[in-house]
């Protein structure tokens, strides 16, 4: 097991990329963070994962965004560990981050359709006031996947409030990459945190999704979610289906007839056929009586 601090790896990454690399195919190394950030403030974890460090010191006590990132590459583990790809348990051929050349063929595209959201919580500092939220949509893995989307604001309202825009992603390494939902309070000021829900980017499921909130100490916000549909496409699929623009609005459907008068338009037709072929209980009587 070998030990060294962030700045220290950084510069064996940054020097050494590929020796890196193959030595955490081989041996074990453990990160911690610097002494020279302060505030409790956490590395980017993100930079050692993808050589294939196989610990990382992160500072628990501070739950900034750093700290939520790091802890959705573990969502869906029950034991609290992650299996590191195939591609960085390659003694014989090492992945070199730093060096990678990735033709286009590969990428899986990721487009996420942020509908709506449901039961946001107002900050503290807000008690007084009707939130403007919108969504912030991140991926974090290799450099060429690193990629941060945001949507509209909406303006004073928490309880439904309805955005209707899509983000695109192209991703060309899945397995080391990570999504990030983040709700915040539009502000002048300031943006405030709402809540986040990080995830590995292999665990996104096709289809309509709710995802839930977190707040600042990991804990699932009651109610609180955002519904979203999500497309997983390989570059065959998106030859057949263009890939939309990076941010864009989702194209609108022409709306159908209410369901309350489509009911009434066909009650309404089944009675007058109806009306067409019925007899009166005198004529029954008569025509039996022939």
């Amino acid at each position: 097991v070998y030990s060294c601090d962030s700045d220290k790896s950084r510069k064996l990454s940054e020097g050494n990329s590929e020796r890196l690399a193959e030595f955490c195919t081989q041996s074990i190394l453990r990160v911690f963070p610097s002494t020279l950030l302060v505030n409790s403030e956490n590395l980017e974890s993100r930079l050692f994962w993808v050589y294939g460090a196989q610990i990382i010191g992160m500072n628990t006590q501070n739950s900034e965004q750093k700290m939520r990132s790091h802890l959705g590459l573990f969502v869906g583990s029950e034991d609290g560990y992650a299996l590191k790809p195939a591609l960085l348990r390659r003694p014989l051929a090492p992945f070199d981050p730093a060096k990678l050349q990735l033709p286009a063929s590969i990428a899986r595209h990721v487009v996420v359709e942020v509908i709506s959201a449901q039961y946001l919580p107002t900050p503290e500092s807000m008690r007084h006031n009707i939130i403007d939220p919108f969504v912030h949509v991140s991926i974090d893995g290799l450099t060429v996947d690193t990629k941060k989307l945001s949507t509209k604001a909406i303006e004073n309202n928490a309880i439904n409030p309805l955005f209707e825009e899509r983000v695109a992603f192209s991703v060309y390494c899945p397995d080391l990459a990570v999504i990030t939902f983040l709700v915040l309070d539009d502000s002048r000021i300031g943006d405030n945190y709402i809540g986040q829900y990080s995830c590995p980017v292999q665990a996104l499921q096709p289809g309509y999704r709710h995802v839930p909130l977190l707040n600042k100490e990991g804990m699932q916000i009651a109610g609180a979610t955002v519904f979203v549909k999500v497309s997983v496409l390989d570059s065959a699929q998106c030859e057949e289906h263009p890939f939309p623009a990076a941010v864009s609005k989702i194209p609108q459907v022409p709306k159908a007839a209410s369901s309350e008068k489509a009911v009434a338009d066909k009650l309404s037709a089944a009675i007058e056929a109806v009306s067409k072929h019925s007899f009166s209980l005198e004529d029954r009587v008569q025509t039996f009586l022939k």
